[in-house]
């Protein structure tokens, strides 16, 4: 197994319809899909390559002390982008935008 960094995201859809269509082209771009939701499918692939495929930059945050002492950490250091992911020309028809996932912030 590689160590490289993944990156999880969420592509939602414009129409649920288009959900396998929108799947098998990911697939080709060599993005998995982990899975599919009505309007949405998760997805993950390698920095490198969800960079190149959504043509973004990802940077790692620091890891973000908690408010409540006891707890630690929330999560970690993780990833964000810069400016939005840019949707692939052949999908722009069916994905309204691709979210990167971000740890949930406990309060």
């Amino acid at each position: 197994m590689s160590d490289e960094t993944l990156v999880s995201a969420e592509v939602l859809l414009r129409e649920p319809s288009g959900a396998d269509k929108v799947a098998g082209k990911l697939e080709e771009l060599d993005i998995k899909v982990l899975s599919t939701g009505s309007r949405s499918l998760s997805v993950q692939a390698t920095k490198e390559r969800f960079e190149s495929v959504f043509e973004c930059q990802l940077v790692s945050t620091e890891e973000v002390p908690s408010p409540g002492k006891d707890f630690g950490s929330l999560g970690g250091a993780y990833l964000r982008v810069v400016e939005p992911c840019k949707v692939p020309a052949e999908l722009r028809d069916a994905v309204e935008s691709i979210e990167v996932q971000q740890p949930p912030l406990l309060f």
